[in-house]
Formats: C-alpha cells, sequence, structure tokens
C-alpha cells in the first residue's frame, strides 16, 4: 500500500488500511514518546516547540538540508517532522576519523551560517543547536549529514577572535 502525506497532516490511504505502524525512536534521552510514523517523526509538543517550529522552517527557507523539515502538529497533538533516513549512534564513538569530525564541524558551522543575522537570531547573532553530539546527528554512509533533536536550541551571541573569549574559562 502506498501512503501519501496531505496537508491536512493526515495519512491518503487508498487501501483504507489507515497510518502506518508507530515505530518507538528510542534513543532520546530527554523527549520520551517520540516515534517514527511512515517518513514522519512524531514527538510530543513542549515548551521548546514553537522556536523548534521557527528554527526549522528558517532552515528550510534559507535552503539549509541538514535538519528536518517542520511538517506541522498531528491529530494526537504531536509535532510531525520529516524523517532523515540513516543511523545514529546510541553511543559516542571514540573512534571518528579526523574527516568525519571536520565533516560535523563544517556541518555545525553551516548551521551557524544558516542563522547569523537573521529575524530568529536577532541581535544574539546566532542560533546554536547546544546539544551537538553524534547522538544528536543523522549518519548516512558514516558521514554526519543532518542534525537533529534541536530541544536545547537557542540563541548565542557569536564570539569572534580577538573579543577575548576564552574557551577554557567556559563551561
Amino acid at each position: 500500500t502506498t501512503l501519501t502525506w496531505s496537508g491536512d497532516m493526515s495519512w491518503d490511504d487508498p487501501s483504507g488500511a489507515g497510518e502506518p505502524d508507530e515505530v518507538p525512536l528510542l534513543g532520546g534521552l530527554i523527549t520520551p514518546g517520540v516515534v517514527r510514523v511512515g517518513d514522519t517523526v512524531r514527538r510530543p509538543v513542549g515548551p521548546h516547540s514553537e522556536f523548534v517550529r521557527q528554527l526549522l522552517s528558517h532552515l528550510e527557507a534559507v535552503g539549509f538540508e541538514d535538519a528536518p523539515r517542520y511538517l506541522g502538529i498531528d491529530a494526537k497533538g504531536r509535532e510531525c517532522l520529516s524523517y532523515i533516513e540513516g543511523v545514529v549512534p546510541d553511543n559516542i564513538d571514540a573512534g571518528f576519523t579526523d574527516d568525519i569530525l571536520s565533516d560535523a564541524a563544517d556541518q555545525l558551522r553551516r548551521l551557524h551560517e544558516a542563522t547569523a543575522g537573521s529575524q530568529l537570531a536577532g541581535s544574539e547573532g546566532v542560533v546554536c543547536h547546544n546539544d551537538i553530539s553524534p547522538l544528536n546527528t543523522v549518519f548516512v554512509d558514516g558521514r554526519p549529514a543532518a542534525v537533529i533533536a534541536t530541544n536545547f536550541a537557542g540563541l548565542e551571541r557569536v564570539k569572534r577572535a580577538g573579543d577575548g573569549y576564552d574557551a577554557s574559562s567556559h563551561p
């Protein structure tokens, strides 16, 4: 059976079988109740939800492809995001190569650049993920392909070389 997503946050299923089964996504440590439904991820609405909706909508509008798309609220009142096929590690792997770490740093830089100077970032400079790790990254063919779990995303003032920023004194 082929299911298609309709604009009213429901599934159009010619067989009448209904929405696909919910498959729990167990990797998350912060948000219980996250499930995959077909090619979407559903997660409970929380205090972060409005900012995350704005962030994901902004990232889509500026062409940042390394994040899920916000699709709306489903019939059960949950956020609905696009599912990104790949592997999310269930543990931090100390064996990541320099190339993979460089790819991840480049991805994070592009995320910051996509929000820099935006209305969403306001006077703070950029929107930061604030929980970036391999556990919040989708890997495809062993390379970082997307950042997920944006619950802690927030505003951060840009720190530039010469501003006296000292990472060793920052928690």
